[in-house]
């Protein structure tokens, strides 16, 4: 026990499979707006609520009283509740988007093997 050095924010990706919770990760701004840093995939039943202080994370035991405002990291929007950042977060505007070289990607088409849908073809 005395050795460990505590849980680096890369690990907890490995930490969420392990104890099987989703883990989310916000910075607590001096004004009380939050800010996320990490946020795991929605796939398991519970979830756990941490706090980052420098390299340090806290367990926030209340998270509805934890913030007044919540900030998307991408367009700088605010929000007074949690839910509707997340909300806010799948369709922003600004969150990176890839783009690849050269010709877009499609599936092969599969034919079925209908004789009269093979006809049309």
């Amino acid at each position: 026990m005395k050795q460990f050095k505590g849980v680096q924010l890369n690990e907890l990706s490995f930490l969420k499979h392990c104890f099987e919770i989703n883990i989310q990760v916000f910075d607590l701004k001096p004004d009380g707006i939050v800010i996320p840093v990490f946020k795991s995939s929605d796939r398991f039943d519970q979830t756990m609520y941490l706090n980052m202080h420098k390299n340090h994370l806290s367990y926030i035991s209340k998270f509805p009283q934890y913030a007044k405002q919540f900030q998307c990291n991408s367009c700088n929007r605010f929000f007074t509740h949690h839910g509707d950042l997340n909300k806010h977060v799948k369709i922003c505007d600004n969150k990176t988007k890839f783009v690849y070289p050269g010709v877009f990607f499609q599936k092969p088409r599969q034919y079925m093997k209908n004789s009269t849908l093979s006809a049309y073809m």
